[in-house]
């Protein structure tokens, strides 16, 4: 009897199961992901790569603002520009961060964030962070010329009239508006740059915003959509061997076209803007289009204008596994040139206007292992500012020269990347690459005496680069190791002179122990090989126009090691205090080319958070 029960009770529960799915019911769910930054980077998550920092014990995110350029060169990190903003974590609390240092030679530090009592949905950050550098400057002075022309570039000693400075400032607020479907992020800030050394005195101010709409959950029926607007505007006034009086190389008659004296000045506008929308097709497919533009107005100096838009639709297809947009870029370049004092055009570079946008990612092994490749392209506008950012040492008469457009014709990269466990992660990559008019680092000898007079510059030419690149992360309780090394190769064509290919080998190494979460020690290593190249020699025509008068002295800038130590005491939860040191082999650590600070330096600090 129970066993007859329990059949028929069985029996209805299956029926009243039928009977319900027959219903006009969907119970159909969907889940996607919320995108970050710009939609054209729709994707499948990668694997997660955690950034060690030592600001994370305070529970405040670090970007570095590398003035991130394909065409930068073998400097991977600039350290003198840091934004810092806290975690979006709403509260009631005020939250403050301070972290201060100085050391010698003079290296003060600044990172100050503020935190007003934030309500959701609004919160606002007001910072500010600086670095700077006073003291004494190695100089590079050619040596051992032969009949061949083949000589190196030595670090020269130091006179002690050799002294400068350079302090980057940036101090502005940020907010963000979070709604139900959408996320406004403002921000507005000044920047400083201020640089001096025997050649050439700058004072640079920049005034910029920004502001950035993205949706927080997909939005209406299987659309979704962002935007990004920012405005700059820049001043720099420069001043020629503002020292010449005490310069540690003398001056010439009239054949130097450097003035010592002369004061020189440059205003900059640029605005950019993009958009993307996406449709979703489906369950596994969308349809996305990107729209980029930037615009760059120089006046007061260099008279040009320059104008780049560009409109890239792409699919993208996503299984469980895989993940492969595939698309084109189709860009616009334009510009005008109204200076007339060189003999290239500025903005002359015509761009091929359709380049690949491709990306085909695969877990071979789901959480762990992931390849990856695909092959970009692109178009860049090098703005003065971009230029200024890049080496503020460079020669501001120069610089103007180098107002330019540069393109990627193809970008390809492929690797893989994965982790093995929770503490070691990884990746490995190779890539090559093809620049039209390619911007690279240049020497110039700005006097076409005897007594010739060195300056970092900047050429274009067309070159192809291979690399292949490495990194790698260890995260334990204990130990945190981050590492990486590049191999790159450019080859640049026979008759190109006057410009420096990126250094062959490129390394670095970051390595921190603890006791306790308590007491931090580390060693760090920056290193870079010997680069390769020539100096040219410009000088004015009968038409005061700049033309290249001599090239092809084939020279090498030495590499450097540039060995740190650093330590941090964490007294309580609210106050800490750290001690490091740099370049500690007394090597020509050359943070910005040609340029390099002197000796070994040590550095004192505190960090206050509540």
């Amino acid at each position: 009897m129970k066993s007859s029960y329990l059949i028929a009770l069985a029996t209805a529960m299956t029926c009243g199961t039928l009977i319900a799915g027959a219903q006009n019911f969907n119970p159909k769910v969907e889940v996607t992901n919320t995108y970050e930054g710009k939609v054209m980077d729709v994707r499948k998550q990668d694997i997660p790569m955690n950034v060690p920092d030592t600001l994370l014990q305070f529970e405040y995110n670090v970007t570095y603002s590398v003035f991130d350029n394909p065409y930068k060169g073998s400097y991977e990190f600039k350290p003198y520009m840091i934004e810092m903003r806290p975690d979006a974590k709403p509260s009631d609390e005020k939250k403050l961060f301070l972290r201060a240092g100085a050391g010698y030679p003079l290296h003060p530090e600044l990172d100050f964030v503020f935190t007003p009592a934030s309500h959701k949905p609004f919160r606002l950050n007001v910072y500010d962070t600086f670095r700077g550098y006073y003291g004494g400057f190695g100089s590079f002075a050619p040596e051992d010329f032969r009949e061949a022309g083949i000589g190196q570039f030595i670090w020269g000693k130091m006179d002690k009239s050799h002294q400068g400075y350079l302090f980057n400032n940036k101090f502005g607020l940020n907010g963000r508006y979070a709604m139900d479907k959408l996320c406004l992020d403002v921000d507005a800030g000044y920047r400083l740059i201020a640089s001096s050394d025997t050649l050439q005195k700058r004072m640079f101010h920049a005034f910029e915003g920004s502001a950035r709409l993205s949706p927080t959950v997909p939005f209406g029926a299987g659309a979704f959509y962002g935007a990004g607007f920012s405005l700059r505007y820049g001043a720099d006034g420069s001043t020629d061997m503002p020292n010449a009086s005490t310069a540690w190389i003398d001056i010439p008659d009239d054949e130097c076209i450097v003035d010592p004296g002369r004061k020189r000045a440059q205003n900059e506008t640029s605005a950019t803007a993009d958009a993307s929308l996406g449709v979703l097709i489906g369950d596994r497919s969308k349809v996305v289009g990107d729209v980029d533009m930037k615009v760059v107005v120089d006046n007061h100096g260099v008279e040009a204008t320059a104008f780049n838009v560009s409109v890239t639709p792409k699919y993208v297809f996503e299984t469980g596994r895989a993940s492969l947009s595939a698309g084109l870029k189709l860009s616009l370049l334009t510009g005008t040139d109204n200076a007339g004092l060189y003999s290239k055009d500025l903005y002359s570079h015509k761009s091929q206007f359709v380049y690949p946008d491709i990306r085909l990612d695969f877990n071979l092994v789901p959480d762990h292992l992931k390849i990856y490749a695909g092959v970009t392209g692109g178009d860049v506008i090098n703005s003065y500012s971009s230029l200024m950012e890049r080496n503020p040492y460079a020669d501001a008469y120069f610089m103007t020269s180098a107002l330019d457009f540069s393109s990627e014709s193809y970008n390809f990269r492929a690797g893989f990347k994965g982790n093995a466990g929770s503490r070691f992660q990884f990746d490995l990559s190779t890539g090559y690459v093809c620049f039209k008019n390619g911007l690279m680092d240049a020497v110039t000898n700005v006097n076409a005496d005897f007594n010739p007079l060195y300056c970092a510059s900047y050429m274009y030419c067309d070159y192809t680069m291979f690399d292949v690149k490495a990194s790698m992360l260890w995260k334990s309780p204990r130990m945190d190791v981050d590492a990486y090394a590049k191999y790159q190769m450019a080859t640049l064509p026979e008759d190109v002179y006057g410009c420096f290919a990126p250094a062959p080998v490129v390394a670095g190494l970051s390595a921190t122990y603890n006791w306790n979460r308590r007491v931090y020690a580390g060693i760090s290593a920056d290193v870079s090989g010997t680069r390769t190249g020539s100096v040219t020699t410009y000088v004015m025509n009968g038409d005061n126009i700049l033309v290249p008068y001599q090239s092809g002295e084939m020279v090498t800038v030495p590499g450097y090691i540039n060995l740190g130590v650093n330590f941090t005491y964490k007294i309580n939860q609210k106050w800490s205090v750290w001690a490091k040191g740099g370049n500690l082999l007394n090597d020509a650590v050359q943070q910005y080319f040609m340029h390099c600070e002197r000796g070994a330096n040590f550095t004192l600090g505190f960090c206050w958070n509540i």
